[in-house]
């Protein structure tokens, strides 16, 4: 990529031929020829799976409790207050507590889908439904206005570009479960409701909908960006 980005900003100096481009014996329509090109350069594709999918597969509902069992051990939400929903809102409402409430949603991909089945796996993921949250009366959840910004493609390309030169090096690396290390800042009190594919056992014989506080950063949550921010920010610092 560092390649492409300098060859596009200094095309004469690195540029000194024309590529040959993939072509084909015979005569091909254009729309044949894209999806033929696509077959033979496509490699490592994800493929979500369905709702019907993930619940009809054990190896889905293993790649999510495997995730879900990292996630507990971080401590992303406080199982020790699970609650029923439906008492969590009669509680709020009569006692006017103000809290955001949304699901946690399961999703699972097919990792290597173009290749056969035993060189494939799956890759399970826990999201907080940042999209439908809501109060205790039911009205879509109001955060404040988002600080922190992902970087831009021009950051990248600086970086780039400054690894590139002589004698300079760039590295990069990735942090475990990201946003999870942050504690989750918002402002009113936050309840996640855990999905059935991920309940304990004993669960299924005292709830019908079950409803734990929200502890960390969780992916999806409209403040978990601020949040990882800020607490990467304070670590570097510190």
């Amino acid at each position: 990529m560092a390649t492409v980005i300098v060859s596009s900003l200094c095309l004469r100096t690195v540029l000194t031929q024309v590529p040959k481009m993939p072509t084909v014996k015979g005569v091909m329509a254009h729309e044949e020829q894209g999806l033929w090109l696509a077959q033979e350069v496509l490699a490592l594709v994800h493929r979500p799976l369905t709702r019907d999918e993930i619940a009809q597969s054990p190896r889905a509902k293993e790649a999510l409790l495997s995730e879900a069992s990292q996630m507990r051990s971080l401590g992303v939400w406080d199982e020790s207050r699970a609650i029923e929903v439906d008492k969590l809102m009669n509680r709020c409402r009569l006692s006017g507590e103000s809290i955001h409430i949304s699901e946690i949603m399961p999703i699972c991909h097919v990792k290597n889908s173009e290749l056969p089945p035993e060189q494939q796996k799956l890759k399970g993921r826990l999201v907080f439904r940042g999209d439908a949250c809501r109060n205790e009366k039911g009205i879509k959840a109001i955060y404040p206005e988002i600080k922190s910004l992902p970087a831009t493609v021009h950051s990248i390309n600086i970086v780039l570009y400054y690894g590139l030169r002589e004698g300079n090096k760039v590295e990069i690396s990735d942090a475990t479960k990201a946003y999870l290390q942050a504690p989750l800042k918002s402002e009113v009190p936050t309840w996640a409701i855990i999905p059935k594919i991920i309940w304990h056992n004993h669960w299924f014989k005292k709830y019908k909908r079950v409803a734990c506080p929200l502890v960390r950063a969780l992916y999806g949550h409209q403040t978990s960006g601020d949040d990882w921010f800020d607490y990467f920010d304070s670590t570097v610092v510190d």
